[in-house]
């Protein structure tokens, strides 16, 4: 990723097999998963987890978020579902640390995987999806100049009403680094 790893305390860097730890807790979290995940909440086992590590380990666009002065895992961000022919990306982030929640780090992040994207990938698009329920990642995206494409109407069953899925995008003209 050359030198676009880095947001003033943010910094992105591989996963390690020592960050599993982290990242089933995270997953296991309802509160983390109420707004990130759209199917029936499971618990992820060590072997779910490991097949996931081995994914993204191979040469993926997948980071772990970290707090620069200890290096430790706080989330996840990264670009999947890449197609070059089309130079486009989705793009995710994931502040798994409850108590770092609003702190600006899901957005330094992202900034991070959006130059890495349009400068270093020649990406022409990066797009993703967000649920109406989180309002705050939704006001988030749009200060980064992302453009709302079109809405799956309720699409999540959540806390006894329906929300839509969110369809989000930014072109790589609109960016601005």
């Amino acid at each position: 990723m050359s030198n676009w790893f880095q947001e003033g305390e943010i910094t992105l860097r591989r996963w390690r097999p020592e960050d599993a730890k982290e990242f089933i807790r995270w997953r296991n979290d309802p509160a983390v998963w109420e707004t990130n995940e759209p199917g029936v909440m499971h618990l992820v086992s060590d072997e779910e987890f490991q097949s996931w590590f081995d994914m993204i380990s191979k040469g993926s666009s997948s980071f772990a978020i970290t707090l620069s002065q200890d290096d430790r895992a706080i989330g996840s961000v990264g670009l999947i579902a890449a197609d070059h022919k089309n130079r486009h990306a989705e793009f995710y982030v994931l502040i798994g640390e409850r108590e770092l929640w609003g702190k600006g780090y899901a957005k330094k992040a992202l900034k991070i995987v959006l130059r890495y994207g349009f400068n270093e990938l020649n990406l022409h698009k990066i797009h993703g999806k967000v649920f109406s329920m989180n309002e705050r990642a939704i006001g988030m995206y749009q200060s980064l100049g992302f453009k709302e494409d079109g809405r799956g109407r309720d699409h999540l069953w959540r806390h006894g009403q329906w929300w839509d899925e969110c369809h989000l995008s930014l072109l790589a003209s609109e960016f601005k680094s």
